[in-house]
């Protein structure tokens, strides 16, 4: 199953109205909406290039918005703030050519 599949899956299992006092239904809710949140953040995100230079690249999460300069070799394949994690694939695509 891929996460984009449980992602799908757990949509579908929120209670779109639950009473007030199904409070089990909301904590499963609540659950449920951690779990998705925790989920989408291990998709892949491309951070957002701000600067490509010699001696380091400026990136932005796409999530966050948290800034970093770091140098190829040291980039953060998650985010330090929010743990998103990286697509780094088009940078070392650039990096090859």
């Amino acid at each position: 199953m891929t996460l984009e599949e449980a992602i799908g899956i757990l949509e579908k299992d929120i209670h779109t109205d639950p009473p007030k006092s199904a409070i089990t239904a909301r904590k499963h809710d609540k659950a449920i909406l951690m779990a998705l949140k925790a989920l989408e953040k291990q998709i892949p995100k491309k951070p957002i290039i701000l600067d490509v230079a010699i001696v380091g690249i400026n990136w932005e999460c796409p999530l966050c918005g948290r800034q970093v300069v770091s140098d190829a070799e040291s980039r953060d394949k998650y985010c330090g703030e929010c743990g998103c994690k990286f697509d780094w694939s088009e940078i070392d695509t650039r990096s090859e050519a």
